[in-house]
């Protein structure tokens, strides 16, 4: 299209009119401008978004170690456990054996029982003996004792998890006692736990001889010297009723506790 000139009023030459705007007119450098400050927040957001990505990766990767590390602690107590079991197992089925024998094969094993006079609730006021025979008429009542912890090591702080350390110190799968410098706040977690690995209501029961895969008994929590205590015989449970019983110790509010036969 042709440019069309308008005439100038004040002598000077002749103006154009409808030419684009030059590259130093104020339209342009404005234009330039513009695009400069937009081309300036892309690459901004663009770092900010590969920061982010980067930040979100770190994260990633700082919760995933540090849940393969709780992981590696918890398979740490888990093959203590299972070796303390299966020491424990060894021992329990041979004096099953002979107890039977002695008693004519008049006997049982794990029988869950309230004995007398216990003012404490359910379930610490129940117990899974050991070895239970009715000979000739007569009831009687045997137990297995594990004379040393099978697993020697010296004692070492275990992080069990985030919330929760454990001083981890030798221990009998029978007598298994559990510390803690304060008392926590409540016990259902324990409760709730012991309910369900003693088998209150015997969901478990087996043949005579074979093993139910319970715990024996829970003593109920007490404070001495300032210090909250209880112990538990394990019976037949299986090496996972430990994680389990940690874990619960850690719902209680324990951030630190000590496991051991002292």
């Amino acid at each position: 299209m042709a440019t069309r000139l308008l005439a100038s009023t004040d002598g000077n030459r002749p103006q154009p009119v409808g030419r684009a705007a030059g590259k130093n007119s104020p339209e342009t450098r404005l234009s330039n401008d513009n695009a400069s400050r937009t081309r300036s927040m892309l690459k901004l957001r663009r770092i900010f978004l590969i920061d982010r990505r980067l930040m979100i990766a770190a994260l990633s990767l700082a919760s995933s170690l540090s849940s393969q590390a709780g992981n590696k602690e918890k398979q740490e107590v888990l093959e203590i456990a299972r070796t303390e079991r299966a020491a424990f197992i060894v021992g329990f089925g041979g004096a099953l054996k002979d107890w039977c024998k002695r008693k004519k094969q008049s006997c049982v094993s794990e029988v869950l029982v309230r004995p007398n006079g216990m003012t404490v609730p359910t379930p610490y006021d129940q117990l899974r003996v050991d070895f239970m025979s009715n000979l000739n008429g007569k009831t009687e009542v045997g137990r297995f004792v594990q004379p040393a912890p099978a697993s020697r090591f010296k004692p070492r702080e275990v992080n069990f998890s985030d919330r929760m350390q454990v001083a981890l110190s030798p221990f009998t799968w029978d007598r298994l006692e559990i510390r803690a410098n304060s008392a926590p706040s409540q016990i259902e977690p324990l409760t709730a736990w012991a309910t369900r690995w003693i088998d209150l209501g015997d969901a478990k029961a087996v043949a005579s001889g074979k093993q139910q895969k319970v715990i024996h008994s829970v003593v109920y929590p007490s404070v001495e010297g300032g210090r909250w205590k209880t112990e538990i015989d394990l019976g037949t449970a299986p090496p996972e009723a430990i994680v389990d019983l940690l874990d619960a110790l850690g719902q209680m509010g324990l951030n630190h506790v000590q496991l051991g036969t002292f």
